[in-house]
C-alpha cells in the first residue's frame, strides 16, 4: 500500500480524522497526520536509498514549475518569519507543520505513486468521503442535532466547516453523474441536501459559479449551446427559489444585514479589525497563532464586538496577509496565477476533462474564500493542494 495508489486513496477518504487529535509528549498531532507521516516516511526512505528524491521532486513534480516552486517557497519563507518574530512561535510552527508542510508533501507523495490515467480515483475517494460525511449529517439531522439556528454541522465545528469540506465534492460530483450511474446521481444527492442544510449561503453561490465556469468548456461546441443555456437557466432557477424560500428566515435577515447582530455585521467588523490589524503590522503579519488574541486587543476600536471567538479573518486572501505579512500574500496570489496559467496549458490536453473538474474546485475555493478562510485547516489545506498534482 505505501508504493501504491491505495494508500492516497485511504487517506483522502480518511481526511476527517484530522479530528482525532493527541499529543507526543509536548508536539501536538492527529490521527490523520499521524498516517500521512507514516506512509510518506516509508516513501521517501525507499526514494533516498534509490537517490531519486531530487528527481522525483525538483524534475518531475508541480515544483519543477519554477512560478510554483518560488511563490512555494516565498509563503513558507514568511511564515516561519512571522512565527518567529511574534508570539506563540512553537505554536505556529505546529501549525505550519499541519497546514502546509505535510499536506504539501502528501500532495507530492499522492502525484508519484498515482499513474496520470488513474488520478480521477483522487477526486472519487474524496467525493465518497463528502458522500459518507453526508449521510453522517442526515443522521444528525434526523435527530434534530443541529445549531441554535437550526444548522447542520455534522461533527465539524460549525456549518460552515462543513460546507467547505462539502462544496468542492459538488463539482466532482456533477462530473461522475455524466456516467449516467445510478448511484452518482444519488450520492450527489445526498451531499446537496446536507449542503443545503449547513445554510452557507457563501457555498451556495460558489458551488454555483464553479458549475457554470465548467460548463463553459462545451459553451462553444455548436451541438452542446442549447444544453448548456438550459443548464444555466436551471441553475439560476434553482439559486432563485433557494434564496426566495430563504427571505423571511433568520438565517437569511442575519447574513444579509437586516438585525443588527447579524453574521454579516460580524464579519463587516472581522474585516475592519483585521484591516487595522494589517496596517500596524503589514510586513511579517501578526504570526499564524495570534488573530484570536489580536482580534480580542482590537475591540476596544470596534465596540461592541458582535462576535468573539474568531480563530480566523473570515477571508482567505486577509488570512495570508495577516499569517505570513505582504510576503505570503504575495505569494499566494502568484501560486494562483501560476496554477492558472498551467490550467490553461493543460485544457485542451488528453486530461483536459479533469482539469476542467479541478478548476471547478479550486473556484469553489477562492470564492468561498472571500467570506472564509477555506485554507487554514487540516482537510481544506490538502483539498487545496491536491489541486496542483492534475
Amino acid at each position: 500500500m505505501f508504493q501504491s495508489s491505495w494508500g492516497v486513496y485511504f487517506l483522502v477518504f480518511f481526511l476527517p480524522l484530522y479530528l482525532v487529535r493527541f499529543k507526543f509528549g509536548f508536539i501536538p498531532i492527529n490521527l490523520w497526520e499521524l498516517m500521512a507521516i507514516f506512509f510518506l516516511s516509508i516513501w521517501f526512505l525507499k526514494k533516498y536509498q534509490e537517490k531519486k528524491i531530487k528527481r522525483d521532486f525538483f524534475e518531475k513534480s508541480f515544483l519543477g514549475n519554477k512560478g510554483i516552486f518560488w511563490s512555494i517557497l516565498i509563503i513558507f519563507l514568511f511564515l516561519f518569519l512571522s512565527a518567529v518574530f511574534n508570539d506563540n512561535w512553537m505554536k505556529s510552527l505546529g501549525m505550519i507543520k499541519s497546514w502546509f508542510l505535510i499536506p504539501l508533501f502528501f500532495s507530492f507523495w499522492a502525484q508519484k505513486v498515482v499513474l496520470p490515467r488513474k488520478k480521477e480515483n483522487i477526486l472519487k475517494s474524496y467525493f465518497f468521503s463528502a458522500t459518507a460525511i453526508s449521510i453522517i449529517g442526515l443522521v444528525y439531522l434526523i435527530l434534530g442535532e443541529m445549531t441554535y439556528d437550526g444548522r447542520l454541522t455534522a461533527f465539524f465545528n460549525s456549518p460552515n466547516y462543513l460546507a467547505m469540506f462539502l462544496a468542492p465534492s459538488v463539482i466532482i460530483g456533477w462530473k461522475l453523474a455524466k456516467t449516467k450511474k445510478t448511484f452518482f446521481y444519488l450520492f450527489l444527492g445526498i451531499i446537496l441536501i446536507a449542503l443545503y442544510f449547513s445554510f452557507s449561503y457563501s457555498a451556495w453561490i460558489a458551488t454555483t459559479i464553479a458549475l457554470v465556469i465548467v460548463q463553459t468548456k462545451d459553451f462553444f461546441r455548436e451541438k452542446q449551446k442549447n444544453k448548456i443555456f438550459i443548464f444555466l437557466i436551471f441553475l439560476a432557477s434553482m439559486m432563485f427559489f433557494l434564496f426566495f424560500f430563504q427571505l423571511k428566515t433568520e438565517k437569511f435577515r442575519s447574513s444579509f444585514g437586516m438585525e443588527a447582530r447579524s453574521s454579516f455585521n460580524s464579519r463587516i467588523t472581522i474585516w475592519k479589525a483585521s484591516w487595522k490589524i494589517i496596517q500596524e503590522s503589514p510586513f511579517l503579519g501578526i504570526g499564524i497563532a495570534n488573530f484570536q488574541s489580536k482580534y480580542l486587543e482590537y475591540q476596544k476600536f470596534f465596540p461592541p464586538y458582535l462576535n468573539w471567538a474568531v480563530p480566523h479573518p473570515h477571508n482567505i486572501f486577509l488570512a495570508f496577509w495577516l499569517f505570513g505579512g505582504i510576503g505570503a500574500l504575495l505569494g499566494f496570489v502568484f501560486l494562483l496565477f501560476f496554477w492558472l496559467k498551467e490550467f490553461w496549458r493543460k485544457k485542451n490536453e488528453e486530461n483536459g476533462e479533469i482539469v476542467w473538474v479541478v478548476l471547478g474546485i479550486m473556484t469553489t475555493i477562492i470564492i468561498q474564500g472571500f467570506f472564509d478562510t477555506t485554507y487554514f485547516k487540516n482537510d481544506l489545506a490538502v483539498i487545496f493542494w491536491l489541486n496542483f498534482i492534475f
